[in-house]
Formats: C-alpha cells, structure tokens, sequence
C-alpha cells in the first residue's frame, strides 16, 4: 500500500513513536475485516446499521523502545474493540 510506504518512511525519522493510528467513520460497509501485516493493522468494524469504523495502525519498525510481550498485545487487541 503506498499510503502505508509513505508514512513509514516519515515515521523512521523518529526513534520515540511506536506508530500511528489513522481513524475514518464511514458509511455502512458490507463486511467486516482484520489484516495484519509486518506490525501493521487495518480493521473494519461495523458499529451500527449504518456506520463502520476504519482503523489503520502503522507501526515504526525504527522505534528505540522495546515494549513487553503483554503490553504489545493489549495494543494490538485494542484495535479489535
């Protein structure tokens, strides 16, 4: 995805981001998905009849911390709420 090439590239420049989130409400999508790829996730979540959340994260592989098993998945689970 170019748009995810893109921000990488911005994001290596700093070593104190672990990523960003990228937020849209839409209109209502016909299905739901969840793609994970390299550390990066894209959701689509149906939160009503007529209205899906889309949320994109992308992390920074060039961040210097290391977060621990436990925190990095509660990060990522909280992309699935």
């Amino acid at each position: 995805m170019t748009a995810i090439k893109e921000i990488e590239s911005k994001l290596s420049g700093i070593a104190n981001l672990f990523g960003v989130v990228l937020l849209s409400f839409i209109g209502h999508m016909p299905e739901e998905k969840v793609a994970v790829e390299k550390g990066h996730v894209l959701t689509k979540t149906r939160l009503t009849k007529s209205l899906t959340r889309d949320l994109l994260f992308i992390h920074n592989e060039n961040c210097e911390y290391q977060l621990d098993k436990d925190t990095l998945t509660k990060i990522y689970k909280s992309f699935l709420v």
